[in-house]
């Protein structure tokens, strides 16, 4: 029996082992984790361009109700669409946040 390598196997505990005793298994764990980081890197950029597409909205709103007031129709509809975007980036750091708790349990 060859050397046994100790690989993580969870994708947010790095402390979390499985034994890797073939070229093939480490290959396949290899690609494994590639795939994982490519697919966490996408989702950070997705998270950021949300956040500043959210400060644009805000940058625009604020400049909309300068220019034609509170109770603009033009107002509110950017305020509701700010909302929803709003909405969507809490639920993404609620679903963060539980991912850490349960892993970190």
């Amino acid at each position: 029996m060859g050397l046994v390598q100790r690989k993580s196997i969870h994708k947010n505990n790095p402390l979390c082992f499985r034994d890797v005793s073939s070229p093939s298994e480490e290959k396949n764990y290899s690609n494994y984790v590639i795939r994982l980081l490519v697919k966490r890197e996408k989702h950070q950029h997705a998270e950021q361009d949300l956040f500043e597409k959210i400060e644009r909205m805000r940058e625009e709103l604020t400049e909309l109700v300068v220019k034609k007031g509170f109770s603009s129709s033009e107002v509110v509809e950017l305020s509701q669409r700010l909302d929803k975007y709003i909405v969507k980036a809490q639920n993404q750091m609620r679903k963060k946040i539980l991912k850490y708790e349960i892993v970190n349990r």
